[in-house]
């Protein structure tokens, strides 16, 4: 998903109540944040992609993230994704830039949006979420906020 600006709606605004997915929305975040493709997605719950991917197109409208990966640390944010099963990993440590790449990332920055934000070029940051979802073990930017937020961010 291409970023856009943060769009929130009054109703998902801060101090107000948390946003409303529907159960179809919920399990297609969820299995996105466990690393699984839109394909798999579909396989699993029986149904085409492209609802799949409709279904995501929603939820942003809802969490208004621009990015599934910023979608999926919203919905951890606001306790949407809080019943998921955590994965067990090994502790990891990470270093400051790669713990801002992983900012980025959950915002729905780019990496030249990233790099600005470090002071760096645009080339010393595109290696490194790569290199993050290895140390990680994550298959996806959506699944590295989640492993985040269930390891690093508690």
């Amino acid at each position: 998903m291409k970023r856009v600006p943060d769009r929130r709606s009054p109703s998902t605004a801060a101090g107000s109540r948390p946003p409303v997915l529907s159960r179809r929305q919920i399990r297609i975040l969820a299995a996105a944040a466990c690393g699984q493709t839109n394909r798999e997605i579909a396989a699993t719950l029986g149904i085409q992609r492209a609802a799949v991917s409709s279904t995501l197109l929603r939820a942003d409208r809802i969490l208004g993230t621009g990015s599934l990966a910023g979608m999926v640390r919203r919905a951890c944010v606001c306790g949407i994704l809080s019943g998921p099963t955590p994965e067990t990993r090994p502790p990891v440590r990470l270093s400051r830039a790669w713990a801002a790449v992983l900012s980025g990332l959950a915002n729905g920055s780019s990496t030249q949006q990233i790099a600005e934000g470090l002071a760096v070029s645009e080339d010393t940051v595109k290696p490194h979420p790569r290199k993050l979802f290895t140390t990680l073990g994550a298959t996806s930017s959506s699944h590295a906020v989640a492993l985040a937020w269930q390891y690093l961010l508690h």
